[in-house]
């Protein structure tokens, strides 16, 4: 059976249980016999040994449902739709072909479409178990499970062993809920054929359904066994290993089947429910998020999603997500179970009990569903329901810890104290963090009562939110690490019985406690619950000066330097003078921007004690600010000479090295701090920092990721991550971080550089100039943004403004080679060439290794005409760095030039390895694209333009590139939009002119093409792709002398242009100069003499010389190099024609119309194939042959002319007529002449037959056929002599002309010239004796000579031919009369003649 990849074919909107199972990629098969072949290489077999049939036969109706049933099996749906599409063609009700039409458009994702062919079938033929298999699965993806059932059925009947209809069979069980009847017609699949991929896969799900899920492993296993990439085994395997608790493995399974499929919505809810087990909540929001975008109904993504909301928090969206599942299908247990927990967690109780409740009582093994309802019974003081439900959920997963703790509450309501410690201590054996089960064991153990005591007692009993960390901190001092008070996950709900302590009577000690309490919280990072404890405090006692302290560390720490300014000053207030509080509001200072007012106080802080660290390290922090780097060193190295393990002083002196270029020093100083701090966002975010500037671009994301995991908002991580992923080419990625950076700090000079640079990258210059305008009002002499803002202002067109940056940037420091590289380039962008090579020579004065340096003045060289001394600068650049992109790119373009196309294209893919997004990626891309363009590799210039308009679409380079390269694979279209495009950036583009205008031409816009070649022309008179275009257009017009013209000018220009010459031949054989013709095509092949085109053209002019075997013999050539070459088969096949050759004419005519059907010289083609039926005598296919090309081109002469003629030999005189006359007025060849005069003298217009004929026989004299018409035509005037003249002329022309015989004897026999008339009638029967005239003619002379016998004979042979012929039968009677009357003996006086 054939499975086509079509995963996403068979869309469902159904229940839960049809979800499970459906799967469209078990829905495939053949229905013709080519089961003998095994495997790909027997399909490829099938198709071959039909499309062999099809060459002898096309209308074979069995070899095109062969060779769509195989296509079908390698995955060729559309060849498969096409060929079963021809068969039906040929017979609509053909039951095969109907079959497999169906299943083909099944696996497009054409279900009615595969309904509709089926039930055709069905209608022709009823047991037809291939159709009623395809029915049934076009029911499953529509959501008609019955349906499905009872096909599916009836195909068993019919095959009770037919694996596919077991299969579907099992699948629509399965839908419908019966998982035992999926697994029996699955296993029983699997009993006819063990290596069924379906069978095992449905299977497997039905024993997932069932809860055996080491079977469904298995199954699966299985399946990818015989093929290791099918999605459907992938998902559910992954399925299975979540059931069994392998999430590690079911990420594995489901993100390889995603990689096959990235729309398997399955593979995507599995994926997320694996992430869902592995803690990564965010993931599976967005796995199940993009299950729904696929199928917005699709309930197990719905069901998932409502799972994740609620663990995120989000309370209402697990509600809407569950009530949307509850709408599909009211009765799925897991979206009940989901709405009842989501309305626990909003506080309706007795809803979530309803929800539980219906959950069990449809499955009540459902263990989730008793723990919510248990949960619920716990909030409605139902202690004794909630023991019973926590009991029984337990029995079904005794490793539940949330279970284990709810049931440890219930059992304290009831007042079992030791069964709930025991179930606490359980619960916490498997979930350490498990804050239920904590606080229950608190309870027990005393340890809140403890707590309580030391802040004055007064407790009392309250149900306390259980996400609230500070709440649960109330357990007690010593539990502030252990009952997960950082902010650890949490997994467990608070119990009933837990107690948070009311506001206590406030006294000394009850402040010192909270006091040591922040202070503890601050020591593990708690800040904000220190924030509230100190605060207490104060309320307590505004003067607490250790509170004042504490807050002041705490509000610095979150960020608050206004608020910890003023707590450090009235701590002042109280202490003048004391060390830690002015070192704090130094810091406070440092925080608010006062960096002088910082710096002062850390100076104060250290004339009262000179070794403080905090004060040199603050003092440090200020330096570093104000540029002071060498001065932050000393400072930051003083402190940890005093304190080697302080890890401020190291982040510091790391940011310190950091501006002084020591990056390596940079790193190795941020790391100690890390390891002393591991969460310290300011040593994480320098570290990331000068890895970026290492190249560790990897290292740097990991690090600004970890920052970010501590705080999503640190503007410095969010700058690095930003840095790093414009690095990475993530420029979207890039400026969501810059842009969160900037809503958190608005004036971050950093930040709106690394935006500038990313909005760049996304060719939003202007954008980038806004954003380094805006770091340049913070910094005026931001050397950075200076030259940001100058490259901004060169790409918006605004060189001036460029070249004023530039020389502000160098007036802050003279030697920047950078500035002066950039000036250099922006004097190029102006031509100012000789300015470009100055300040990249200045800049290599400065530094002789510069490679900035050296590749931009190889690219001034290279404008300048230089190409060697462009690439002996780039060579020098890429002795330092051989993966420079800019010398790379340099040296591609100097190639370029100097014709090295194969070097051009090394090297720009050289200079693409690293990054593909920089600045000079789109010059490299279009370098590239040209040379391969060049080489003939159109495909990868259309890649690597289309890549370079990724980077900037507005690139008129890369636009025209595209275009061209589109133009010449046949994408006219798209070679029309990218041109028109660029000429609206650039509307001088002579290029984009000249690819618009061959786009034009080819979708059949001559005026256009016209108009745009003669634009391009205007702008370079020398274009000679324009030039070409212009003639084509002329020659469309029928202007072919302007088109001759222009040609001629294109060939002086380049005169070895074998295409120009053959396009000139071309319009001098429509002028008529059919000598021209031939030497120009000549020409063409000495130039290149495989052209096979230019053979082409030679035998057309050839035969239009009537060279017929010349033009045999070149299209013959042409055919060894291109034996499917259209041209070459139509000009062989109208050779033949001229030679006599019928049979080859047909073999070629329909070798050319089995290759194409609507192109060029299909027309000629057709012809040529009815002239030979014609001549055949096969009338009405000639008819059907000259039709169809004259729907291609209705104004065809030739096919109008052989469409008379056959009209005219089947008795369609005015037919004949009329097209002829047309066939006139377009081409006045003898040919049609000679059809018109004999179409009216069969219709007895003897004088125009006259006329016609001689105005034939003026164009060609040799005309016998013309000839003969004549005589006809005068003979039937009664000019006999005239008659008798015209066929002996053409006889002398063709002596065995049956025609002329038969009309000079009908004349002899006018004139009385008997024995005449009897041999020239003799002499055509000799020729052909099937004809019945002669037989007539001979048969009167006989009669006339008296020999009556001979009469009869004749008239006998006419009846023979031509059955009750009235002439023949009249003659017979009076000759038979005649015989009667003559005696016997004198018959042989008759014979004699007398």
């Amino acid at each position: 059976p054939c499975r086509a990849s079509c995963d996403d074919g068979y869309k469902m909107s159904c229940n839960h249980a049809a979800l499970l199972f459906v799967d469209p990629a078990d829905s495939q098969t053949v229905h013709v016999p080519i089961r003998k072949h095994v495997g790909k290489q027997g399909y490829h077999g099938a198709t071959d040994n039909s499309s062999a049939a099809l060459q002898t036969d096309p209308t074979d109706i069995n070899a095109l449902c062969s060779r769509a049933a195989a296509r079908m099996c390698l995955g060729d749906l559309q060849g498969a739709l096409d060929d079963s599409n021809a068969a039906l063609c040929i017979d609509p009700k053909d039951v095969t072909a109907l079959g497999v039409r169906a299943d083909v458009r099944g696996s497009l994702g054409d279900l009615h479409g595969a309904l509709d062919d089926s039930t055709a079938a069905l209608i022709i033929n009823p047991e037809d178990s291939g159709s009623l298999c395809v029915r049934a699965n076009a029911k499953v993806g529509l959501g008609d499970l019955q349906g499905a059932l009872d096909d599916s059925s009836a195909a068993l009947f019919v095959d009770p062993k037919d694996i596919r209809a077991l299969c579907v069979q099992a699948n629509a069980r399965g839908g419908l809920g019966d998982l035992q009847g999926a697994l029996d017609y699955s296993t029983a699949a699997l009993r006819i054929d063990h290596t069924d991929i379906r069978a095992l896969c449905v299977r497997a799900k039905a024993k997932s359904g069932l809860g055996d899920l080491e079977g469904a492993l298995d199954d699966s296993n299985a399946a990818l066994h015989i093929n290791s990439k099918y999605v459907r085994a992938l998902s559910v395997r992954s399925d299975a290993k979540v059931g069994l608790g392998d999430l590690q493995g079911a990420l594995a399974d489901s993100n390889e089947a995603l990689l096959i499929d990235p729309k398997d919505i399955r593979a995507l809810c599995v994926r997320a429910k694996a992430k869902v087990g592995l803690g990564d909540l965010q993931g599976a929001l967005d796995d199940s998020s993009a299950a729904l975008h696929i199928n917005p109904k699709d309930i197990r993504a719905l069901g998932v999603r409502a799972g994740v909301k609620e663990s995120l928090g989000d309370l209402t969206g697990a509600l809407d997500d569950s009530i949307a599942a509850l709408e599909i299908n009211p009765n799925d247990s897991r979206a009940l179970c989901a709405r009842a927990k989501a309305r626990a967690e909003l506080g309706d109780i007795h809803g979530a009990l309803d929800d539980s409740t219906a959950a069990i009582r449809i499955n009540p093994k459902a263990a989730r569903a008793l723990v919510v309802r248990a949960h619920a019974k716990l909030s409605l003081k139902d202690f004794q329901g909630a023991f019973y439900d926590t009991s029984e959920a337990l029995q079904i997963d005794p490793q539940d810890a949330h279970a284990l703790g709810l049931r440890a509450d219930s059992k304290l309501g009831l007042g079992d104290l030791q069964g709930a410690l025991d179930d606490s201590m359980a619960a916490l054996c498997i979930d350490p963090e498990n804050i239920r089960a904590l606080g229950v064991r608190a309870d027990i153990n005393g340890s809140l009562q403890d707590s309580s005591d030391k802040l004055g007692g007064n407790v009392r009993p309250l149900r306390i939110d259980p996400k609230n960390i500070h709440a649960a901190a109330a357990i007690g001092l010593g539990e502030l690490q252990g009952a997960g008070t950082n902010g650890a996950k949490t997994s467990g709900k608070r119990g009933s019985a837990m107690f948070l302590p009311c506001p206590p009577p406030f006294s000394p000690r009850a402040s010192g406690n909270l006091c040591t309490r922040a202070d503890a919280r601050v020591t593990h990072g708690d800040l904000q619950g220190a924030l509230d404890d100190s605060s207490t405090a104060l309320r307590a006692n505004p003067k607490d000066i250790r509170a004042l302290r504490i807050r002041a560390k705490a509000k610095i720490g979150l960020g608050d330097f206004q608020g910890a300014y003023d707590d450090s000053n009235a701590a002042l207030l109280i202490e003048p003078g004391n060390i830690f509080d002015i070192g704090a509001r130094a810091d406070a200072k440092l925080g608010l921007g006062d960096l002088q007012g910082a710096l002062e106080d850390s100076i104060t802080a250290l004339q009262i004690d000179s070794i403080d660290t905090s004060a040199l390290v603050i003092r440090a922090d200020v330096r570093t600010a104000l540029g002071d780097l060498q001065g932050a060193l000393e400072d930051s190295t003083a402190a940890l000479r005093i304190n080697p393990s302080d890890s401020r002083s190291l982040y510091v002196r790391a940011k310190a090295k950091l501006g002084l270029g020591d990056l390596q020093g940079a790193v190795d100083d941020s790391t100690a701090a890390l390891r002393i701090n591991p969460k310290d966002i300011h040593a994480l975010c320098v570290r990331g920092e000068a890895k970026v500037r290492l190249g560790l671009l990897q290292g740097a994301l990991d690090d600004s990721m970890e920052a970010l995991r501590i705080d999503r908002n640190d503007v410095q991580a969010l700058c690095v991550r930003a840095d790093v992923r414009g690095s990475l080419g993530d420029m979207e990625g890039a400026l969501d971080d810059c842009t969160a950076a900037l809503q958190t700090k608005p004036k971050h000079s950093r930040a709106l550089n690394i935006r500038a640079r990313v909005k760049k990258g996304l060719g939003d210059w202007q954008g980038a100039l806004d954003d380094s305008t805006a770091a340049l009002q913070i910094d005026p002499k931001d050397l950075i943004a200076l030259c940001f803002r100058a490259k901004a202002k060169a790409s918006l067109k605004d060189f001036t403004g460029a070249l004023e940056d530039c020389t502000a940037a160098l007036r802050v420091d003279p030697r920047d080679t950078n500035a002066l590289c950039l000036r250099a380039d922006i004097r190029g962008s102006l031509g100012d060439l000789q300015g470009v090579l100055d300040d990249s020579t200045a800049a290599l004065r400065n530094d002789r290794a510069d490679i900035l340096a050296l590749s931009v003045r190889g690219d001034a060289k290279l404008g300048l005409g230089d190409l060697q001394g462009a690439i002996d600068d780039t060579v020098a650049a890429l002795k330092i760095n051989p993966r420079d992109i800019h010398a790379l790119s340099v040296r591609a373009g100097a190639k370029l030039g100097l014709g090295d196309l194969q070097g051009a294209v090394d090297d720009s893919t050289a200079a693409l390895q690293d990054n593909k997004k920089n600045d000079h990626a789109i010059k490299v891309l279009c370098y590239r694209a040209q040379a391969k363009i060049g080489l003939g590799d159109l495909q990868g210039a259309l890649d690597d333009s289309t890549a370079a308009l990724n980077i900037n679409p507005g690139d008129v380079n890369a636009l025209g590139l595209r275009a061209d390269a589109k133009g010449s694979l046949g994408n006219l279209q798209g070679a029309l939009d990218d041109s028109s495009l660029a000429l609206r950036i650039n509307p001088n583009d002579s290029i984009s002119w000249g690819v618009r205008a061959s786009a034009k031409c080819g979708l059949g816009d001559l005026q256009g093409a016209l108009d745009d070649s003669t634009a391009a022309l205007r702008i370079d008179r020398k274009d000679t792709r324009a030039l070409f275009v212009r003639a084509k257009a002329k020659a469309g017009f029928g202007d072919f002398t302007g088109a001759l013209n222009d040609v001629s000018a294109l060939l002086r220009i380049s005169p070895r242009d074998a295409s120009a010459l053959c396009f000139r031949a071309e319009i001098r054989g429509s002028l008529g100069d059919l000598q021209g013709w031939l030497e120009d095509s000549t020409s063409a092949l000495r130039i290149d003499a495989l052209s096979v085109h230019a053979l082409g053209i030679r035998g057309d002019a050839k035969l239009n010389l009537k060279d017929f075997q010349g033009a045999i013999d070149d299209s013959t050539t042409a055919l060894r190099i291109d034996p499917k070459n259209v041209h070459a088969l139509s000009v062989r096949a109208n050779a033949n024609v001229c030679l006599g050759n019928l049979q080859g004419a047909l073999d070629d005519s329909n070798a050319a119309l089995h290759e194409d059907t609507k192109g060029v010289c299909v027309v000629k083609a057709l012809s040529a194939r009815a002239q030979a039926k014609l001549s055949l005598g096969d009338l009405q296919a000639a008819i059907d042959d000259s039709t169809s090309a004259l729907k291609l081109r209705p104004d065809d002469a030739r096919a109008l002319g052989i469409r008379a003629d056959a009209k005219g030999s089947l008795g369609d005189l005015q037919g004949a007529v009329d097209d002829s006359t047309a066939a006139l007025q377009i081409n006045p060849e003898s040919f049609m002449w000679t059809v018109r005069a004999s179409a009216k003298c069969c219709r007895g217009d003897m004088q125009g037959a006259l006329d016609d004929s001689t105005s034939a026989l003026q164009m060609d004299s040799e005309d016998t056929r013309a000839f003969c018409v004549r005589a006809k035509a005068k003979g039937g005037l009664g000019d006999l002599q005239g008659a008798i003249d015209d066929c002996t002329s053409a006889l002398s022309i063709e002596p065995k002309e049956i025609e002329a015989l038969s009309v000079r004897a009908q004349a002899k026999l006018g004139l009385g010239d008997l024995q005449g008339a009897l041999d020239d009638s003799s002499a055509a029967i000799s020729l052909n004796p099937k004809l019945p005239a002669p037989y007539l003619i001979r048969a009167t002379a006989e009669s006339g000579l008296g020999n009556f016998q001979g009469t009869v004979e004749n008239c006998q042979a006419v009846l023979e031919l031509e059955p009750g012929n009235e002439h023949a039968v009249s003659g017979l009677t009076n000759a038979t009369r005649a015989l009667r009357d003559i005696k016997p003996a004198e018959w042989s006086v008759g014979r004699s003649g007398k």
